[in-house]
């Protein structure tokens, strides 16, 4: 009964706070519960490995429960099961692995191989084709200041501390001491005094920024006809031509708003550098392109006085071995950059285009209605890291503008029957590629897997009895 109530507390925990979930503060404490049950908090009985397997998995199976509302009719059945259990498997992996560490070696070895090993695992799994898409770090972008040493070593070093702060409390309740705690509590402080001192007024350069989106066209996102993608686009160009007297530099339309073929795809281009040049700003928009092999996603950029649009395709993600150069972001002469929403997943990506010192990234991109600002967060955790500004519209979903520390300048939510725009000005900083992290990457990430394999191996060769035989 103890062991399925700390699993229970924990799955809760879990769903409110990570993935969908919006409650950061739960996050910190999260993995306590099955935590304190590993180290022996309740009996020898609970504490085995098998039983502490089951409950871990069961806590993080109650978590990624929150993705069913989303997606269970988007994805198909076996990519969803998989989505929700590989992660629960790899938590209960790191919980393994903390139990272990536990029952050889003395004071906090145990709190730091749980979260060495949690990040290690979280980092493997953003190397499959969706990214790091499943971090628990992204739920803490609600609370800025908590986030902002994901500038120095990625936000890894965010999971990192989560997994230190829960382990360390869960000692602090297993062997009923007060000095675990103080350096969960210690901690905790020090990260949010490093947010509180890093997040400070910008005194530099902004941008005018209108996101427009409209989820009344939809049919056009999909139908390769002349009348619905030149209605969608007749659509946006007036929404912009409404906007121009408030000013905006930037205007930024949602991932494929229309088809364009062949045959049309210049008529549509013309009304837009048409808009853009009335406007005397910038419109970044997402399209599908027909092309003789078939149909690709793309960014069009349109710049008042410029005689064509640029493109910026939907770039090809590398896997975790293949080290060739990724190709150059498209720039503009204000050094706005742009990348497409499912971008926006893979660090080493965006890293590489943060090395062009982009001001600010323009994302049209497309959400699930419900899934809306988990996305919008896995982007601005991507401009915290890299330095730079963020201006990101979605269709069927969220439409955010951030600042370089991921502060917001303005949100607002997508609605079915009518268009919604947003206009805002943010501070643009000293732009990306700047940080610590765009420097070095993710070797955090290596470090604290190494670090858990470290630990491990101390407590394989240490002694094969645990602490409490050897104390007899």
């Amino acid at each position: 009964m103890t062991a399925a109530l700390a699993a229970m507390l924990s799955g809760v925990a879990f769903f409110a706070s990570a993935h969908m979930g919006t409650i950061w503060p739960l996050a910190w404490v999260a993995a306590t519960p099955v935590l304190w049950l590993a180290f022996g908090g309740a009996s020898v009985r609970d504490a085995g490995v098998w039983r502490t397997a089951l409950m871990a998995l069961i806590a993080y199976l109650i978590g990624r429960l929150n993705l069913l509302p989303v997606y269970y009719n988007v994805l198909p059945p076996l990519t969803l099961a998989a989505a929700i259990l590989l992660p629960a498997i790899g938590f209960a992996v790191a919980v393994l692995a903390a139990r272990f560490v536990h029952r050889r070696l003395d004071g906090l070895a145990a709190a730091f191989a749980f979260a060495g090993m949690w990040t290690a695992i979280e980092y493997a799994g953003a190397m499959g084709p969706d990214g790091a898409t499943t971090s628990i770090a992204y739920g803490q972008v609600g609370a800025p200041w908590l986030v902002q040493a994901a500038s120095l070593l990625g936000m890894w070093c965010i999971t990192f501390l989560i997994g230190l702060v829960s382990s360390a409390a869960a000692l602090a309740l297993a062997r009923r001491r007060l000095w675990p705690a103080l350096f969960a509590a210690a901690l905790f402080l020090g990260n949010t005094g490093y947010g509180l001192w890093h997040v400070r007024p910008h005194s530099g350069p902004q941008m005018r920024v209108a996101l427009i989106d409209s989820d009344e066209l939809d049919d056009a996102a999909t139908a390769a006809d002349h009348f619905a993608a030149m209605n969608a686009v007749a659509l946006y160009a007036g929404q912009i031509d409404t906007l121009a007297e408030r000013k905006p530099d930037l205007y930024v339309l949602p991932e494929r708003l229309a088809v364009l073929g062949p045959q049309w795809r210049q008529q549509a281009e013309r009304r837009l550098m048409q808009a853009a040049k009335s406007a005397d700003a910038t419109i970044v928009g997402g399209f599908a392109l027909l092309e003789k092999n078939g149909s690709r996603n793309a960014a069009l950029v349109f710049r008042a006085g410029a005689a064509q649009p640029q493109v910026q395709p939907q770039r090809p993600h590398l896997s975790w071995f293949d080290r060739r150069p990724q190709p150059k972001p498209l720039m503009t002469a204000r050094r706005i950059a742009v990348a497409l929403g499912h971008d926006m997943r893979f660090p080493r990506l965006i890293r590489a285009d943060a090395r062009a010192h982009p001001l600010l990234v323009a994302v049209p991109a497309r959400d699930f209605g419900d899934d809306g600002y988990a996305e919008a967060r896995i982007a601005i955790m991507r401009s915290i890291e890299n330095g730079f500004a963020l201006a990101r519209t979605a269709r069927d979903g969220v439409l955010s503008i951030t600042d370089s520390y991921g502060r917001e300048a303005g949100r607002r939510e997508s609605a079915d029957d009518t268009s919604v725009t947003l206009v805002k000005t943010v501070a643009l900083g000293r732009g990306g590629g700047f940080t610590l992290y765009a420097r070095i990457g993710d070797l955090f990430a290596w470090v604290a897997g190494a670090l858990a394999l470290v630990l491990l191996c101390w407590a394989t060769f240490k002694d094969g009895r645990p602490k409490r035989e050897r104390a007899a």
